[in-house]
């Protein structure tokens, strides 16, 4: 009985196989390659050349990534080799929390399956390729020179994130017009002597055309939301930059080229500025296109180029903070064409916009309106397109330029409606020649004629509405405000800075008359008179003082407007808190105002 006992209570010794992955998984030495699992799969982190890594938990299912021995041409990869498919993470990304490089250089770094939440080592040289899933809210990555190219799912960098890159985005420059040429043929010799037969000779060539370079894109990322954090190029970008979805900027969250952005610069999305959000370019920026719409929250600092800004296209809106005071656009140099081409429910394409430019204003096309919006230029403004939401044009906004203003249609009512409403939104309706931004205002403007001395009024106007003038006011160089309503002399000065509150001033109402040809008078709604035969104005300028007792405009010299109307004009019946309907300029044809009183 104890034999049997014995037989049925022990077991054979047998050796259990070891599983080598399970041993790799727990050295955690350095090594070229490192496998690492986690919920949603395994990852494969590789060093391209004799640099190796270490992997080591940081809590939170993060690891902490040091890499010792890489150079300037070591590439590190990370792939995801295997996903658990069955697992509900299995979409996530490996997520790493600080990323050591001890050497201070690496060449590149392929991470799209990765997220970089902490903090990388400060590079010392340029580097090739940076390509990361996401950059989360709390990473810092900073390079000491420049950056070729660089792809991102999200940015998504928070008040203690950023991107510094202290050179140039330079992009990856590629051959192209690779046609490869070739020819054949045939063809005889003739002998001097006896010839026998025919000489044939054949033969093909072929050849590659010249190439020319190309620079591709330098930055691609998907979505940008920036919660306070920084993305700062202090250099050029040489190459485009894309942006696939939106672009969102808030709490002082900054995107800034530091010098030129001669790439394309593109949105996929919207461009959304929130509180203190500002998209920055130092110097030139070739071109902006938003696919969505431009959405400047109040608080936000918007859009700022320091120099020109070749072309700038909204497929979407734009609507800016309506704010008089905080600029939505603002251009240092020359805006070289503007074009926003959505608008509808009678909103307008440019709503509640406050846009700066200091020089010139060149092409600037809005197919639906602009609506409550101001626009100012230091120098001219040419190549007007805007077309009407509804039936407006320009509702509530002003436009000025300090030159001239010219080459404009406007497809729809020029309109104000302050003078009847209690708390109207926006600005009272004026296109001023001759107007700074500061409020003052200088002699010389002009409206649809070449600057100068007195112009030929009977020729066609470069300013052209088709369709009314309501409540509205075209002026150049004429300030509702300065005491010097006459046709000016020698003694009148040559610019009127602005009072303590010139929002409390007024244009008063025109009396002006236009003789026909046929001898027939006609009210121009102008402060001048004019005889259509001569092409000339005469006597002094003309105000009604019935409708407007208080005249405090200054008339400076040779400020002219030629205009084209094919609409009516039209005058709200109101007290002189408000602008009248009316032309003011020292040489000016005026408008057909009906017959006169």
């Amino acid at each position: 009985m104890r034999q049997e006992r014995l037989r049925r209570t022990t077991t054979a010794p047998v050796l259990e196989p070891l599983e080598p992955r399970q041993l790799l998984a727990l050295f955690t030495g350095f090594s070229h390659v490192r496998h690492i699992a986690t919920a949603s799969g395994i990852y494969s982190l590789e060093l391209s050349d004799q640099a190796v890594l270490k992997v080591s938990p940081a809590g939170n299912g993060q690891i902490d990534v040091k890499v010792l021995g890489s150079t300037s041409s070591t590439t590190l990869t990370i792939t995801q080799i295997r996903p658990r498919y069955h697992m509900a993470m299995a979409n996530q990304l490996l997520t790493i929390h600080n990323l050591t490089i001890k050497s201070g250089q690496i060449g590149s770094i392929l991470a799209t399956p990765a997220e970089l939440d902490g903090t990388m080592t400060p590079l010392t040289t340029a580097v090739t390729t940076l390509d990361f899933g996401v950059l989360g809210p709390a990473a810092q990555v900073d390079v000491n020179g420049s950056v070729n190219a660089m792809n991102v799912g999200q940015v998504l960098l928070g008040p203690n994130g950023h991107v510094i890159i202290a050179g140039n985005l330079n992009g990856t420059t590629v051959p192209t017009n690779n046609s490869t040429t070739s020819a054949s043929g045939t063809g005889s010799v003739t002998i001097n002597g006896t010839v026998t037969g025919t000489i044939t000779a054949t033969g093909t060539g072929s050849g590659t055309a010249p190439t020319t370079p190309q620079t591709v894109g330098a930055i691609t990322i998907g979505t940008m939301a920036m919660d306070g954090g920084e993305f700062v190029v202090v250099g050029d970008s040489v190459a485009p930059i894309q942006i696939t979805n939106d672009m969102s900027l808030s709490h002082n969250g900054l995107f800034s080229i530091g010098q030129d952005q001669t790439g394309s610069f593109s949105i996929g999305g919207s461009l959304i500025l929130n509180s203190g959000g500002e998209l920055a370019v130092g110097r030139d920026l070739s071109s902006l296109t938003v696919n969505g719409d431009v959405l400047v929250n109040p608080g936000a600092s918007g859009i700022v180029v320091g120099g020109n800004l070749n072309g700038f296209t909204v497929n979407g809106i734009f609507r800016g903070q309506g704010s008089p005071t905080a600029i939505d656009l603002g251009v240092g140099l020359n805006l070289n064409g503007l074009t926003v081409n959505s608008g509808g429910a009678n909103q307008g394409g440019i709503q509640s916009a406050n846009i700066s430019v200091d020089k010139n204003i060149n092409q600037l096309n809005v197919p639906h309106g602009i609506f409550q919006s101001w626009i100012t230029a230091g120098g001219s403004i040419t190549g007007v397109n805007v077309g009407a939401d509804g039936v407006s044009a320009i509702y509530n906004s002003e436009i000025d330029a300090v030159t001239s203003i010219t080459n404009v249609t406007i497809n729809g009512d020029v309109t104000s409606d302050f003078p009847i409403k209690k708390h109207p939104v926006g600005y009272p309706t004026r296109i001023v020649a001759g107007k700074a931004r500061d409020g003052s205002f200088v002699a010389n403007g002009s409206i649809g004629v070449t600057p100068g001395n007195q112009p030929d009024l009977n020729s066609t106007p470069t300013f052209a509405i088709n369709g009314s003038l309501i409540d509205s006011v075209l002026a150049a160089s004429v300030a509702p405000y300065g005491n010097y309503p006459s046709v000016p002399d020698s003694n009148t000065p040559f610019s009127i800075q602005p009072p303590k509150n010139p929002n409390s001033y007024t244009y008063p109402a025109p009396n002006g008359v236009t003789t026909q040809t046929d001898g027939q008078k006609i009210m121009n709604d102008s402060i001048r008179n004019f005889d259509a035969t001569t092409g000339k104005n005469t006597g002094d300028t003309q105000y009604d003082t019935n409708l407007s007792p208080t005249i405090q405009t200054a008339v400076l010299n040779n400020g002219a407007i030629n205009v084209a109307l094919t609409g009516s004009v039209v005058s709200t019946p109101h007290g002189d808190n408000f602008d009248f309907t009316g032309v003011f300029a020292v040489y000016t044809a005026g408008v057909n105002g009906g017959l006169a009183r």
